[in-house]
């Protein structure tokens, strides 16, 4: 397998309030890995804490995942309510996105709340993900075009964040993918500014020569005037070159 990670603060915040976790475990017939992105929600009280709230409890269901079998849409839910009646109590409000990709072997399943991304290589990038914005529910609707969705500055308004609002909707998908495979899952900071040619042309370059196109793909991100907070990580089974 190989690996490539990359977080930043950028040159605008004052704090990072990202947060992710690649966790893999393997035996001697089975392979589990999770990869996870939070993309703490700025307009809330406590951004950071969301963020690494809600990592810190998918690290502890990746130990018990180990062993077991998980419904990860109610487990999701749940770290979700936590951090809502916690924010109840306090009178704050915690949100973040979320971003997971799970797998076991060939079989992959990913659940998408908010706008970070997840997208799989197979001979060609695409986005597996759909983010949960004012502009992409418009789009879905067919009140704008899909130039106007790439233009409308609606694409940064969130419909779904873990933490703020009491029901939560948690977009799912699952797939296969083979062990030669990539997958890049980051924050918008990265997305932003960055079309999927170019994280294309990236992953192709991690899978084929191993190089750290994490940190590649952020630096590009901020010579292209990002202004967020940025994380990209990606990840292959395949061998390291």
């Amino acid at each position: 397998m190989k690996y490539s990670y990359y977080s930043d603060k950028g040159n605008h915040k004052k704090r990072n309030e990202d947060a992710f976790e690649l966790h893999i475990a393997t035996s001697a017939n089975r392979m589990r890995g999770m990869i996870a992105v939070c993309d703490g929600v700025s307009t809330s009280d406590d951004g950071l804490y969301a963020s690494r709230f809600v990592i810190s409890k998918l690290h502890e269901l990746f130990e018990r995942w180990k062993d077991q079998s998980l419904n990860w849409r109610y487990e999701v839910n749940k770290i979700h309510e936590e951090l809502y009646e916690q924010g109840k109590c306090s009178h704050k409000r915690f949100g973040t996105t979320l971003s997971l990709f799970c797998f076991e072997d060939d079989s992959y399943h990913i659940l998408q709340v908010g706008d970070s991304r997840i997208y799989l290589y197979q001979d060609i990038l695409r986005q597996l993900s759909v983010d949960q914005t004012l502009a992409q529910q418009k789009y879905n609707n067919q009140t704008i075009s899909l130039e106007q969705l790439y233009e409308s500055d609606e694409r940064h308004i969130l419909t779904q964040c873990i933490g703020i609002t009491k029901r939560l909707s948690i977009v799912e998908d699952s797939g296969t993918w083979d062990k030669q495979d990539g997958v890049l899952v980051c924050s918008d900071g990265i997305s932003n500014r960055l079309s999927i040619s170019m994280l294309n042309e990236h992953m192709r370059l991690f899978l084929n020569e191993g190089s750290d196109e994490a940190r590649q793909l952020g630096e590009e991100a901020l010579a292209l005037g990002e202004q967020d907070n940025l994380t990209a990580i990606l990840y292959s089974r395949g061998d390291s070159v």
